[in-house]
């Protein structure tokens, strides 16, 4: 009954049929109910408000029993972890395929090293298997952390920063090297020469030439030739395409540079057997002190190419420029015979020349007067060795 009187009250449909007055006192008690709502509902806000303020205010100004205790006993700081160093997980053992190893890096970079050259980086954390063939006769295993200094020797540094092997004293030679990029052009024509002459040289190779020509490699060692590191991917290591400068690039540290020639020198030993010369060459030269030290961590020796200052100087063959307009261009001729005359120089001893294996079509090719070389050098008395001849200081 109470509902049904409310809504004949509300009910906008017969609201106008009360009069004026009823309506007017029906509009301030609304009016009424309305504020003292909204102030109940302010003032309970209120309340809380202030009783939280006091809280927190309580809880920093008066200290705890505990306060004055602790205030003299400070917590003592966590102990540092131990640190873990390198371990074997399966010792050096022979099986089926030669002798194998697995370990462990720990808390820091390791390498395992083999004779005394490292033959296995293994990042902080990591863990790495190595398996050298029986033919290696690997006598000596060694782990260790890697952190291995060395001294750089028989290296001059030029005015561009390049290093590069000027000179070997009392080196007696000229050193014929070959870098294998990705192409093998020249390879067969090359190799032939060699033999046909009785000569060795160096060939420093990357591991995308391996991966492309597995059999020119085995090609190569069969013939007795030396072969050494020339990154896997020949990547740009410094700036110097950039601004003229040899800093290392930002996405190359030490780990990147290591992988790069750890991974080329594995590749390597499935393909031949064998193990690389501990010998490595950075692509297009771009070395700095920093990333040369990264490769000697690993036992590498960088191999650089003769120049001394001006290109007259220089046994850099050029032989990878095809355009004859271009600037840098040396045609096979003039370049055969500046090697001849710097190696017949008074003060001239122990050169590296730098040849490819592969480029493009240019006139009058440099691998063409190859045999010309040797054999102008055995007539003025030069004999034409390895890159690790000239450094044991090789007569022969």
């Amino acid at each position: 009954m109470a509902i049904r009187k409310l809504r004949r009250q509300v009910d906008p449909r017969i609201w106008w049929r009360y009069p004026p007055f009823m309506r007017e006192a029906w509009a301030r008690r609304a009016m009424v109910l309305f504020w003292v709502v909204l102030l109940t509902q302010a003032g309970i806000a209120g309340a809380i408000l202030i009783v939280a303020q006091e809280q927190r205010t309580a809880d920093t100004s008066s200290p705890t029993e505990d306060a004055p205790a602790l205030a003299g006993k400070p917590e003592p700081p966590a102990p540092p972890p131990s640190l873990q160093g390198p371990r074997w997980i399966e010792d050096p053992h022979e099986n089926e395929y030669g002798m194998q190893a697995v370990a462990a890096a720990g808390d820091r970079a390791a390498v395992i090293l083999v004779d005394g050259t490292a033959k296995a980086y293994i990042p902080a954390g990591d863990t790495a298997a190595i398996t050298l063939p029986r033919s290696m006769g690997a006598r000596s295993w060694t782990l260790q952390a890697a952190e291995l200094h060395h001294q750089t020797e028989r290296w001059t540094w030029n005015e561009n920063g390049w290093a590069g092997l000027s000179q070997v004293p009392d080196a007696r030679g000229i050193a014929i090297t070959f870098d294998g990029g990705w192409r093998a052009d020249h390879a067969g024509e090359i190799l032939k020469t060699l033999r046909a002459h009785d000569k060795q040289a160096t060939f420093f190779l990357t591991g995308q030439f391996l991966k492309n020509h597995p059999e020119t490699t085995r090609r190569i060692v069969a013939a007795g030739h030396e072969v050494a590191n020339h990154t896997w991917s020949h990547p740009h290591l410094t700036t110097f395409e950039d601004n003229r400068q040899h800093r290392t690039r930002d996405e190359f540290d030490r780990h990147r540079l290591q992988w790069e020639l750890l991974r080329t020198e594995q590749l390597f030993h499935r393909i031949t057997g064998q193990s690389m010369a501990p010998m490595w060459r950075a692509p297009y030269g771009e070395i700095n002190e920093e990333i040369e030290q990264w490769a000697r961590e690993l036992g590498y020796t960088h191999v650089g190419w003769t120049a001394q200052g001006s290109r007259d100087r220089s046994l850099d063959t050029l032989d990878w420029v095809s355009d004859p307009d271009h600037a840098l261009f040396v045609s096979g001729t003039d370049m055969a015979n500046q090697v001849i005359r710097l190696a017949n120089s008074p003060d001239f001893s122990g050169g590296i020349v730098l040849m490819h294996l592969g480029g493009e079509d240019r006139p009058d090719p440099v691998h063409h007067h190859l045999g010309y070389m040797i054999r102008q050098l055995r007539k003025k008395d030069i004999p034409t060795v390895t890159v690790g001849q000239l450094l044991l200081n090789s007569d022969s």
